[in-house]
C-alpha cells in the first residue's frame, strides 16, 4: 500500500530482527561475553573478544536462515536495553553469566560494546547473501544507541529506529506523523535511515502491535 510519498510504504515486507545482546550464545538477553559467564575465568572484555563474539553471533545467524531471504534483505541487529540501570541486556551491566544474577561491574566501555556490533556487522556483509541493518533508539536516553554506545557513529548500515512513536493510527508523511517524527540515531547519513516505528512500540500500544514505516528508496542504497 503506498502512501502519497511514493518511496516510502508502510511496514509489509518481511523483516529479520535477531535480538543478539552483548553475548549470548542464544541471544537471549543475558550480560555475558564469553569470560563474563559462569565459569571459573576471570572477565577480561576486550575489544577483541568483543569483535569475535560478534562474530560468532552473525555465523549463528546465518546458518539458522539457511539461505532463505526475501527481496527484503536484512538481519536488524537489535541493540536496546530495558531503560534502566541495571541493564539486563548486558549492554552497560556486567552479570556474572545467564545462570546467575549477581551484578560483577556496572560499567562496559562503549568501543568494546561497539566490537560487538562491528564483527557481527562486518561479517554479514562480507560473508552472506544478506545485508546487515541496525535496529535501535535515538536521542540520549539510557536505553537509546548513545547511552550504549556513546558517541560511536554508523557507517554504510542502514538504520530502522523505534524513537520517536506514537499510540494513534495515522499514518505518516514520510518519517513524520501528526504527533511524532522519527528520531534517528550514531551520525548516520539520510541515505542510511530505512525504518520507522511509527506507532505500537516503546509502550506506545495502540491496541493492534507495531507499525513501520519503509523508505524504499533507501532499500540497499548503495550511497548508505
Amino acid at each position: 500500500m503506498e502512501r502519497d510519498i511514493p518511496q516510502y510504504r508502510p511496514h509489509h515486507v518481511h523483516t529479520s530482527r535477531l535480538a543478539a545482546r552483548n553475548g549470548s550464545r542464544n541471544y537471549r538477553k543475558d550480560g555475558a561475553y564469553p569470560h563474563w559467564r559462569c565459569e571459573v575465568q576471570q572477565p577480561r572484555g576486550t575489544y577483541a573478544e568483543a569483535l569475535a563474539w560478534g562474530v560468532a553471533q552473525a555465523k549463528q545467524a546465518i546458518a539458522r536462515l539457511n539461505g532463505k531471504f526475501f527481496s527484503f534483505r536484512y538481519i536488524f541487529l537489535d541493540i536496546e536495553n530495558n531503560g534502566r540501570a541495571p541493564d539486563e541486556n548486558g549492554w552497560n551491566t556486567v552479570w556474572n553469566g545467564p545462570c546467575g544474577g549477581r551484578i560483577k561491574a556496572s560499567y562496559i566501555a562503549p568501543e568494546v560494546d561497539y566490537a560487538t556490533f562491528t564483527g557481527f556487522r562486518n561479517y554479514i556483509d562480507a560473508h552472506s547473501p544478506y545485508l546487515a541493518g541496525v535496529y535501535s533508539a535515538g536521542g540520549r536516553s539510557y536505553g537509546s544507541w548513545t547511552g550504549i554506545f556513546g558517541g560511536q557513529v554508523i557507517k554504510h548500515t542502514p538504520e530502522w529506529t523505534f524513537t520517536s512513536e506514537q499510540s494513534e493510527l495515522n499514518f505518516p508523511h514520510g518519517f513524520s506523523a501528526s504527533n511524532a517524527s522519527a528520531q534517528w540515531f550514531a551520525n548516520a547519513s539520510a541515505a542510511c535511515q530505512l525504518m520507522w516505528q511509527w506507532s505500537g512500540g516503546n509502550g506506545a500500544l495502540n491496541g493492534y502491535g507495531d507499525f513501520d514505516q519503509v523508505n524504499t528508496a533507501n532499500n540497499a542504497n548503495r550511497s548508505c
